[in-house]
């Protein structure tokens, strides 16, 4: 989910217009200031990212809560037959060992069905976030004068952007994280 929405945000910031063979005409009279931003770091301290992260730690703890029991269920279960099978007729067996496979097959479904769910809610959490932090990127991109504006992660090893290294000094993920928090204070 990450390296898709760093891939999106680059394909939005880094268009490059080629006009004869050469960047734009403006570029070539002006020096080209970049910037770089830390993406994972204004979603993880972000206002937004925070709210969206609390909500979906609470629907991950609703749902273990739920499993658990049902898994605790399964292993009381499993236990008895266990324990108990060498006692039992041949009827009781089979039928205590259908219905574990199914609780087994009940709780797989039940699991894809909460995967299913949580992604749709990252989606639905993180959208509008994205969307809003493209903005205010390209805003700041815009009034600070800089030509581009790249993702770098100092704490990645492997770089999505193809950024290995870039100087703190023109790192504007402040600056962005603090214009994203308070137009999320307006709303």
């Amino acid at each position: 989910m990450k390296k898709q929405i760093c891939l999106a945000l680059m394909i939005l910031f880094l268009p490059v217009t080629v006009y004869g063979g050469n960047v734009l005409a403006s570029e070539e009279k002006s020096a080209l200031k970049i910037g770089t931003i830390n993406l994972q770091k204004i979603m993880r301290d972000s206002k937004a990212g925070q709210n969206a992260k609390e909500i979906i730690e609470n629907k991950v703890a609703e749902f273990r809560q739920k499993f658990e029991g049902q898994q605790d269920e399964l292993l009381t279960l499993k236990n008895e037959i266990e324990k108990k099978s060498s006692v039992w007729s041949e009827d009781v067996r089979s039928e205590k060992q259908r219905d574990y496979e199914k609780k087994i097959g009940v709780l797989k479904v039940e699991s894809e069905v909460a995967q299913n769910e949580m992604k749709q809610l990252e989606k639905k959490l993180m959208e509008p976030v994205v969307k809003e932090l493209a903005a205010v990127i390209n805003e700041v991109g815009r009034e600070q004068g800089f030509s581009l504006v790249l993702e770098y992660n100092p704490d990645a090893f492997r770089s999505v952007s193809g950024v290995f290294y870039a100087s703190d000094s023109i790192d504007i993920s402040e600056i962005v994280l603090k214009k994203l928090d308070s137009r999320a204070a307006k709303k």
